[in-house]
């Protein structure tokens, strides 16, 4: 019977999944100033090596408008990195390299990077507008998004700017099977195999970051149904266990 308990013991252990809710990612902050009128703000994450993401940030002018007016200072792009995380390369730049050469500080445990933007024309298929890309990298392992196969967290990243009209932040994390995951607390824009995108609109001057969590319902169904298999096993592994034992006693008598 102690033989059979260890079995059933093994099989428990075996079939227990707990793997948990991953813990909310923290997010960047987005500072864009502007004196000219931009729509869109679209913020991408890649995990490109295991300690190292990519952010790549494209603001994009309203459709028509291909380049800034010749009199307006130049836009800039700040990203402010969650503490304790920081940049892959820091360049310096004083004098009058900052208004037109990336450079990046530090000012205490945050790291901020500072853009130029530099607009170029991109050809839509109704109208062209202007875009200006931001790319940098980041030392971090998963940044910006947790996941496993019951629970997702994506970090929306924080905004502030001064543009006028309203700006439309569009952010995207690589998640597998990113479709499976009930996104109903923050919905996503879309979402497949692959990838999730969510986007909200940025009418004033501050929104605030927020993670956006997802559950896969049919995983998390199946979780629990080997949990409960696991008990009813462990159960049974302690009454052989006690049986074994009882008859171990009687063999001595």
């Amino acid at each position: 019977m102690v033989i059979i308990g260890v079995g059933l013991l093994l099989g428990a252990i075996a079939l227990y999944s707990s793997p948990g809710e991953p813990s909310s990612p923290p997010y960047p902050t987005l500072q864009l100033h502007s004196t000219f009128p931009l729509s869109n703000l679209i913020y991408t994450v890649d995990q490109v090596q295991p300690a190292l993401a990519r952010i790549t940030v494209e603001a994009e002018m309203p459709a028509g408008t291909v380049r800034p007016p010749a009199s307006a200072p130049v836009a800039h792009l700040f990203v402010a990195l969650p503490r304790g995380t920081t940049f892959w390369t820091c360049p310096n730049a004083v004098g009058l390299a900052r208004v037109t050469r990336p450079w990046c500080s530090h000012v205490g445990s945050l790291s901020i990077w500072v853009q130029p933007l530099v607009f170029r024309t991109i050809r839509g298929p109704f109208a062209s507008y202007g875009a200006a890309f931001t790319t940098v990298f980041v030392r971090a392992r998963s940044f910006g998004v947790h996941f496993n196969d019951v629970t997702a967290s994506a970090a929306i990243p924080a905004i502030e700017h001064d543009a006028a009209g309203v700006l439309v932040l569009t952010a995207q994390y690589n998640i597998p099977s990113a479709s499976s995951y009930d996104w109903s607390a923050f919905p996503t824009l879309f979402a497949n195999g692959t990838y999730a995108m969510w986007d909200e609109q940025v009418p004033a001057s501050v929104a605030d970051g927020k993670a956006a969590i997802g559950v896969d319902h049919a995983n998390q169904a199946k979780d629990a149904n080997m949990t409960f298999i696991a008990g009813a096993l462990l159960g049974l592994a302690g009454a052989a266990f006690l049986v074994g034992i009882q008859e171990a006693l009687h063999i001595n008598d």
